[in-house]
């Protein structure tokens, strides 16, 4: 089976929750014997384009919204083509959002708080709805049932909209707390923390490095601004045995996780990969 999947960026670009777990679908797509040619925003796409395709796969498209429209445009239009939605598609038009959701043979969303949302902001336009959370391992990410420390983590992309603002204050409300910072992002929060008398930040860590992180403290804040379809952190960290701090009627896989339990959870997210390719089909 021939597929096209496009997203606008890859980890080669930015090391996004998005970003990995569209990773982690390809790889298990190429090892289930798919030929999978990837088209991100800095790719010639027009011979790509004009190639044959069993399935077409879209994901993440502002950046093609932008400044690649035809891409956005082909995908409105093509045949057998499934999304694979992994935001809250705020970046397009309405009529736009129509077109490309509905030129869709199934749409999968992360959550049942992610695809409510979407029929509360959108209405309801998407059919074919299937639901596959981020593909997190659970041989990788689990609980190492070993001592933690009472020092509180942050991890993740730095932004005002991912709630960084929201945890600064919180170190400041609680002065007496001690708090450790693994991300990224602007230099106002990187110096921020690197001058705060409670604040340990060790900078960008490794993804190959989180699940110690996560087993090395008993809990993790994370209070964002925008809804989280699902926050491919959060899940990591739970399925690591973390409590959350923050924000959880706005997280997607904490709002799964309080629904279905701990263990459902942890099977859905390890075969999420597997789940992903096993409702895709296609007709010659």
């Amino acid at each position: 089976m021939k597929v096209l999947f496009i997203s606008d960026f890859s980890l080669k670009h930015t090391i996004g929750g998005a970003q990995r777990s569209n990773d982690i679908v390809c790889k298990k797509g190429l090892d289930l014997g798919y030929e999978i040619t990837m088209l991100h925003i800095d790719v010639p796409h027009e011979e790509i384009l004009n190639k044959k395709y069993d399935i077409v796969i879209s994901s993440n498209m502002e950046a093609f919204s932008t400044h690649k429209k035809e891409v956005l445009e082909y995908c409105c239009d093509v045949d057998n083509h499934y999304r694979l939605e992994h935001d809250m598609c705020r970046y397009l038009e309405n009529d736009v959002r129509e077109k490309l959701f509905g030129n869709c043979v199934k749409t999968f969303f992360l959550t049942e708080y992610h695809i409510n949302k979407f029929v509360e902001n959108y209405g309801n336009i998407f059919k074919n709805v299937v639901i596959v959370p981020d593909p997190i391992k659970k041989n990788t990410f689990y609980d190492y049932n070993n001592n933690r420390s009472e020092e509180i983590l942050y991890s993740g992309f730095m932004h005002p909209l991912k709630g960084t603002n929201n945890f600064v204050k919180y170190t400041q409300e609680h002065p007496t707390s001690n708090f450790v910072v693994a991300g990224w992002g602007a230099k106002e929060y990187v110096d921020f923390f690197n001058n705060s008398n409670n604040v340990n930040y060790l900078g960008a860590v490794d993804h190959e490095s989180m699940p110690k992180i996560f087993n090395s403290f008993k809990s993790m804040y994370y209070n964002p601004v925008i809804d989280e379809p699902f926050c491919r952190s959060v899940g990591e960290a739970i399925m690591c045995g973390m409590n959350i701090i923050g924000g959880s009627d706005k997280i997607g896989c904490l709002n799964m996780y309080n629904k279905i339990g701990k263990d459902e959870f942890i099977t859905h997210c390890d075969r999420a990969d597997a789940s992903f390719w096993g409702e895709i089909s296609y007709e010659r």
